[in-house]
């Protein structure tokens, strides 16, 4: 299976930008009511071992999920030029492999919530074990 979310950074999921949204259920735009559930779909795509394929997707909210995977699934991250949104592609290491890197990308690596490029990579072809 494959998933495809785009979560909308917090940055940009402002009272302002949906007014209409927060006036019928005040504080659903804050990031504290969406994350949980957000991260809700994403485990759920994570049970089914689905390639997870995030957009908008800021360097916290990266961290975080990253932090709550268990381990059980590999990361790509490729930031925007300012490094305050991008995108995640995740994949269960039990089934995939990393087979090439071509495009500009990030993994992560985090202390506390921070964010850190730990090294460059590129954009990942996976394939399955069979």
């Amino acid at each position: 299976p494959v998933m495809t979310y785009n979560v909308l950074t917090p940055a940009f999921g402002t009272p302002e930008f949906f007014a209409y949204a927060e006036a019928q259920a005040r504080g659903s735009t804050a990031a504290a009511a969406r994350w949980p559930k957000i991260e809700a779909q994403l485990r759920l795509g994570m049970q089914k071992q689905a390639i997870i394929a995030i957009q908008e997707i800021s360097a916290q909210w990266a961290v975080k999920l990253i932090n709550r995977s268990g381990g059980d699934y590999a990361f790509s991250w490729k930031p925007t030029e300012n490094m305050h949104i991008g995108v995640v592609l995740a994949w269960p290491k039990v089934i995939y492999d990393l087979v090439e890197d071509s495009v500009r990308s990030y993994v992560a690596r985090s202390q506390s919530d921070v964010w850190t490029a730990a090294y460059e990579r590129s954009s990942a072809t996976l394939f399955a074990r069979l």
